[in-house]
């Protein structure tokens, strides 16, 4: 008897919390049901195995649910839109500026909501703001930046003229050009950022570059399972992707903290400082008390969000014009007759002809809005 009803009691208990973990809360957007403790990942998962990628899987729930619906994600209540205009107008209001607390986000900062990527409150702001205005003071968007994009541009030509020098055909000698236009942009904004550019076959660099690569291949937007259900790191560290994801982010971590102290070895608080990482090490000894804002892991976190975001945005935008380029080899012809008119083969392109370039920026245009 006393059996039965603690076998029936067990059975409310568990039925009670499979609704309650089931339930959509009050005003929730409408959308897929989901299950207990997984929520809607295991439907994610099928869809990116049928569409590829997390961003078309999000694009096809939306021709079901509409443009504004609603996701669980672990243990996480995820409201998805597709709706330009609508998204627009979220993200210019004040309680849609925070940032997601998934495991990925944190694991690269030490467990830490720290950096200007994935931070947020009023100590992610206060490094936010001061990171631009020293990005600006020190040349970005200004003349000296472009004079370094120049200066790569033609690093990057002779290093591929030099690739090729003893090969009679390119077959021969195959180079991967998503990791060279990744080099050159990188390079283009480090010196800002930390006052030196790296060689193009610098081994410890083109290891950090690929272990980037890698973390961005295995992990989607919204952080994989691993960030929604970071428990199964202790069960299941291969399977849930948490193995991949240390062995990217420890490197990483500790290559940026290398470019630290190599800084600090140097620095000399009296001196003029004309990159990011000295200023920003310059605010550090101001400070008298120990700080939230200006302190060496606030640092490192924000090189670990510049170095991603300067990595995956115009190399990838580069990426797909080349490949357009090799489908359409008409448009090749045409670039190539504006480039000999209005620039010539023997000069260099500079910022003074981006206005006189009409075909290449509605090429460019054309690219970026579709």
């Amino acid at each position: 008897m006393l059996s039965g009803i603690l076998i029936a009691t067990l059975l409310v208990i568990i039925f009670t919390w499979i609704y309650r973990e089931c339930k959509r809360p009050k005003d929730f957007p409408k959308g897929p049901r989901w299950l207990p403790i997984i929520g809607n990942l295991h439907l994610i998962d099928a869809l990116k195995k049928k569409h590829g990628y997390f961003f078309t899987v999000l694009e096809k729930l939306s021709e079901e649910y509409g443009p504004v619906y609603g996701l669980k994600l672990g243990q996480n209540l995820t409201v998805v839109i597709t709706d330009y205009g609508i998204m627009k107008d979220a993200l210019s209001r004040e309680e849609f500026q925070g940032r997601p607390n998934g495991f990925v986000f944190t694991m690269r900062t030490f467990g830490e909501k720290l950096g200007i990527g994935f931070a947020d409150g009023p100590i992610c702001t206060s490094v936010r703001n001061f990171t631009m205005k020293t990005l600006k003071d020190v040349g970005l968007g200004k003349g000296n930046m472009h004079g370094h994009v120049t200066e790569e541009a033609s690093e990057m030509v002779k290093y591929l003229k030099n690739h090729y020098a003893e090969t009679s055909t390119k077959e021969e000698n195959p180079i991967a050009l998503d990791l060279l236009f990744k080099l050159c942009i990188l390079n283009s904004q480090w010196m800002l950022i930390a006052g030196k550019r790296f060689e193009y076959e610098e081994a410890k660099f083109v290891q950090i570059l690929n272990l980037a690569t890698s973390f961005l291949q295995n992990f989607d937007g919204s952080g994989g399972i691993i960030s929604h259900l970071p428990w199964l790191r202790f069960i299941a560290p291969d399977a849930s992707g948490f193995t991949d994801l240390n062995n990217a982010i420890l490197p990483m971590q500790q290559y940026f903290q290398e470019i630290i102290a190599d800084h600090k070895r140097e620095f000399d608080v009296n001196a003029a400082h004309d990159n990011l990482v000295d200023l920003f090490l310059a605010e550090i000894s101001k400070q008298k008390e120990p700080s939230q804002v200006f302190n060496e892991k606030q640092l490192l976190g924000t090189l670990f969000d510049l170095f991603m975001a300067g990595m995956i945005t115009l190399s990838d935008a580069m990426g797909n014009m080349l490949h357009l380029l090799a489908e359409r080899p008409e448009l090749q012809k045409e670039l190539q007759e504006e480039i000999d008119q209005v620039i010539g083969r023997n000069t260099l392109p500079t910022m003074d002809y981006y206005n006189k370039q009409d075909y290449h920026l509605i090429i460019i245009f054309e690219l970026h809005f579709n």
